[in-house]
């Protein structure tokens, strides 16, 4: 029960911050609570319990904690919504911790880059993955690198305010790029075995058909993924520069009108 009561405890500490902050948009509350409700259907709904079963099913889990639920939210700005409507006595460490050296060391794109990847490949080697089906506080940890690591990733890809140090849109772009790789690791490293590559999916006689399925989601629907947020981060790209360019247009007609 200990879970379902962090997120609620999330859920209303972000929509009393939302209250209280001026003119708060209700799509970035919305995108919030979706990231909390895909989080809940990836660790407390049937998905879960049928991940201990087939390794396809886990690959599902794991794209859903990587792929889905950060970028959710990371749009829903929980830390701006903090700094204009959460308690008065949080918001100034708040604002000092994100002005902090160490923030800007772990939001340096090739830190936040760098942990993904590690995290990433690294907990799906087989003596890892396999620790952690057997202990459930180690898998416990591993969801909770998972959705760490994550959210520091598209906190860098996505740059929502306040975000002092925001990477260029072109950096941005290309660490979605560079993101494809270790997401084709994993996932070619389970398709090309002929034999299981976790011992604790090794039972039944479809567990290599299995285990290839889960290889093709995690390559192909994780590249899909990244693939369709490269291309979000290229339209918005676009459509900041063309704001910027209207703007220094405005205010060169003002000029030539006064004078």
């Amino acid at each position: 029960m200990t879970f379902p009561l962090i997120l609620a405890a999330w859920a209303v500490a972000y929509l009393l911050a939302a209250r209280r902050a001026v003119a708060w948009p209700v799509a970035r509350t919305a995108a919030f609570l979706a990231g909390l409700a895909v989080l809940a259907g990836a660790l407390l709904s049937p998905l879960h319990a049928e991940s201990q079963r087939l390794l396809s099913a886990h690959m599902v889990q794991h794209l859903l904690l990587t792929l889905v639920v950060p970028p959710l939210l990371v749009l829903g700005r929980p830390v701006a919504v903090l700094l204009r409507g959460g308690p008065d006595a949080a918001r100034r460490p708040l604002a000092d911790l994100m002005r902090s050296r160490a923030a800007g060391i772990v939001g340096h794109p090739a830190v936040a880059l760098g942990v993904f990847a590690a995290v990433l490949v690294g907990t799906h080697a087989p003596a890892f993955y396999d620790a952690a089906l057997r202990h459930p506080a180690l898998h416990d940890l591993e969801h909770a690198l998972y959705l760490a690591s994550a959210l520091l990733f598209w906190q860098v890809v996505l740059a929502p305010e306040p975000h002092p140090r925001a990477a260029s849109p072109i950096v941005r772009m290309l660490l979605v790029v560079a993101a494809m790789l270790p997401m084709a690791v994993v996932g070619v490293g389970l398709l090309i075995p002929d034999h299981a590559v976790y011992p604790t999916y090794a039972h039944g006689a479809a567990a290599l058909a299995d285990q290839q399925r889960g290889g093709s989601i995690m390559w192909l629907w994780g590249t899909l993924a990244l693939a369709l947020a490269l291309l979000a981060a290229g339209w918005w790209a676009v459509v900041r520069e063309h704001q910027r360019q209207v703007a220094v247009e405005t205010a060169l007609d003002r000029v030539g009108s006064a004078s």
